[in-house]
């Protein structure tokens, strides 16, 4: 069975804080170290700023081995390897793949090593690319996936102010402007007031408060076009009376490719909170988040135009719920936000998504003055 991530005790906020500071210079953002290293000199820690302060030097010199690495990458495979091995050495881990593409396609004679430093570097990289797939995977597609839940007042859960609801959302930027995005059928289905939409910082009792919701029809359900089934509320963030511990999304301007751009076959993740029975806590009147991630490939199925089909590997749960959730597929090493799931079919292990270019078109229209 998919493997269910329960993120509703995540710990002190500074850790968190800390673990996506350091994840982020592990890919190679010399900024994050220079983050670390205030963050440690504002709590008095020295010797901790130090030592991220000469990490941040060392990762701009790793840095340009990574860039100059990948301008040869095509034309001097035997150049660009000398770069990306310089790149990776200085824990640049965006080089992992580029190197490990390298190695696997060319021969040890054209890139001039050592049979036995090839077969050796290739083992090592492959095991750690598996690695950091298992490790990286639920904090990078679960950042920005939420479960969809409402609350008459935001503060504690109680008999009289319990949280509910049901369905899942994904956390994006778009042109600077934050957004929950979900399905429009998510909330339709619940019969709730939007207003009482509640999104909670991970880990916190933290609600973000919002501007209001968009969507790009108001045509009945039963009327509505496919391809028009998203609702988006724009987050103004944390209110002036609570300290802002910090929180995360989805840059659609850098990661989102969309799905019409995918060949058949790609390999698709999808993220969601789908309806199992630990989901609510019936003592507290809470939502308990209870994440799945399921992986599959992208079927020659695709409906419609603008809809698409993920042919799921495995998946022992409901998928109902998690309508609203994100679908990424990973390009290059890198994962990019390619749809919006509309439905899923845990009988036939099929989720049907909306390609990312209809929530871009949603976000654009809003960000420019249009309803």
């Amino acid at each position: 069975m998919p493997t269910l991530y329960n993120d509703a005790a995540i710990g002190d906020p500074n850790d968190d804080y800390v673990g996506q500071k350091i994840i982020g210079w592990q890919k190679g953002n010399r900024q994050d170290a220079i983050d670390l290293a205030k963050f440690y000199a504002r709590l008095g820690d020295t010797r901790k700023s130090l030592i991220w302060a000469e990490r941040a030097r060392e990762t701009g010199i790793a840095r340009l081995s990574l860039q100059t690495g990948m301008k040869f990458f095509d034309a001097a495979p035997d150049i660009a390897v000398c770069y990306l091995i310089e790149a990776f050495r200085g824990l640049q881990s965006e080089a992992i793949a580029p190197l490990y593409k390298l190695l696997i396609e060319h021969s040890p004679e054209t890139l001039r090593l050592s049979r036995k430093f090839h077969h050796e570097t290739v083992e090592h990289l492959r095991e750690l690319q598996e690695r950091i797939d298992g490790e990286e995977l639920p904090t990078i597609v679960l950042t920005g996936t939420r479960p969809v839940l409402f609350q008459k007042n935001p503060g504690p859960a109680t008999y009289d102010n319990a949280q509910w609801g049901g369905g899942s959302l994904f956390v994006v930027s778009w042109q600077g402007v934050q957004f929950a995005v979900t399905a429009l059928h998510v909330i339709e289905n619940l019969e709730a007031e939007r207003r009482e939409f509640r999104l909670l910082i991970p880990g916190t009792e933290t609600t973000l408060e919002m501007y209001g919701g968009i969507t790009p029809s108001k045509t009945p359900k039963n009327e509505r076009d496919e391809l028009e089934d998203i609702y988006a509320w724009h987050i103004r963030g944390v209110s002036d009376s609570h300290e802002d511990p910090g929180w995360w999304s989805w840059r659609l301007d850098k990661w989102s490719k969309p799905a019409s751009e995918l060949a058949e076959g790609q390999h698709l993740i999808a993220a969601g909170y789908p309806d199992v029975e630990e989901r609510y806590d019936h003592e507290n009147f809470k939502v308990i988040p209870i994440a799945s991630i399921l992986n599959g490939t992208l079927s020659r199925d695709t409906g419609v135009e603008g809809i698409y089909a993920m042919d799921v590997d495995k998946v022992e749960h409901p998928m109902n719920l998690m309508s609203g959730g994100p679908v990424f597929a990973k390009l290059d090493g890198f994962f990019h936000y390619v749809g919006m799931i509309l439905r899923g079919n845990d009988a036939v292990r099929k989720i049907y998504f909306l390609d990312v270019k209809y929530v871009i078109d949603l976000l654009d229209r809003h960000n420019r003055g249009g309803r």
